[in-house]
């Protein structure tokens, strides 16, 4: 049924968009191609309808290269210059010789500029476009190769797989919650999206530094009127000056506005975003805690709760 409704809203486009081949029109929430949403049969202008209202968009801090790479390459969502690409003797070239539908294909591609022996001549007869030559009838393999790279660098950084992403600082794939199930573009999707795109990565350079390190740190809650009703409690996380890691939290309402709230969501909160190989030496002034932790450990995993790679020092 996708297909089919992929197909039909690629049919219906406008005039301005008559020149976009068939062939790389692959769907309309990947692409930046436009339909006819009037032209269309009643149930996909009401999925279309529904889709912008409810802000329905690929969306996440960051993504896998697996599903960077599945994205189609030509008119790509998050790249306007990418336009400016689509046409030509080598971008042709891409699309009929070589093949190139997504963002891995050129990427692939892209790569064989670093064949050894490689240059930018039309009679390279490096070993990547010697087989260019012979398997896709490619008459100027370097230009290709070129036009790949031109391509890749119109994708904004998170959308660029040839980055370094958050991923090469995860010495675990599963480290993130949902991981395990953001494996394809289908499950990138979300709802009720709102405001501006952010297509820059946070720099996570900050990880490998104190991946296998154990590391100190000061963890503290309180909170005003305390024992009353309009408690209000919060959370905080020191490392050292200026480290990613630093915390400033606002308990949220649902919870126990309590002291020892924001004595337990300060060590959850740091024992979640540490990387998974480093120790935590947490220093807290809360015997609570430190109780709970170290004596009451067991019973307190009984209950739900679950604690792993901290060392707790009362002080």
């Amino acid at each position: 049924m996708g297909s089919v409704a992929d197909a039909l809203i690629a049919l219906h486009t406008p005039e301005s968009e008559r020149g976009i081949e068939e062939s790389i029109k692959v769907n309309i929430f990947l692409q930046s191609w436009k339909t006819k949403r009037r032209d269309l049969p009643k149930d996909l202008q009401n999925l279309l309808k529904v889709s912008a209202k409810y802000g329905v968009r690929l969306e996440g801090l960051a993504f896998s290269r697996d599903i960077l790479r599945e994205m189609p390459i030509w008119y790509h969502i998050e790249s306007n210059p990418i336009r400016n690409l689509n046409r030509g003797k080598e971008s042709s070239c891409l699309k009929e010789n070589h093949r190139v539908r997504t963002v891995g294909d050129t990427e692939k591609l892209a790569r064989m500029k670093g064949t050894p022996r490689h240059n930018n001549r039309r009679d390279c007869r490096c070993t990547s476009c010697t087989e260019l030559r012979s398997s896709a009838k490619c008459k100027a393999p370097n230009r290709c190769i070129n036009r790949a790279n031109q391509l890749l660098e119109t994708l904004p950084q998170k959308w660029n797989p040839c980055n370094r992403l958050p991923e090469d600082f995860e010495p675990h794939e599963s480290w993130h919650p949902g991981a395990e199930k953001e494996r394809t573009l289908s499950d990138a999707f979300r709802i009720f999206t709102d405001g501006r795109k952010c297509n820059t990565t946070a720099d996570m350079s900050w990880m490998s530094e104190t991946q296998g390190e154990t590391i100190t740190v000061y963890t503290d809650g309180s909170c005003e009127n305390n024992g009353g009703e309009d408690a209000v409690a919060g959370a905080g996380i020191f490392v050292r000056d200026n480290n990613p890691l630093n915390r400033a939290i606002r308990i949220p309402n649902e919870l126990v506005q309590s002291n020892q709230t924001g004595e337990i969501i300060s060590i959850k909160e740091i024992a979640e975003a540490a990387p998974p190989s480093t120790g935590l030496d947490i220093l807290s002034d809360s015997l609570t805690m430190v109780e709970g932790l170290t004596r009451n450990l067991r019973e307190w995993e009984e209950k739900g709760s679950q604690t792993s790679r901290i060392t707790l020092n009362y002080k």
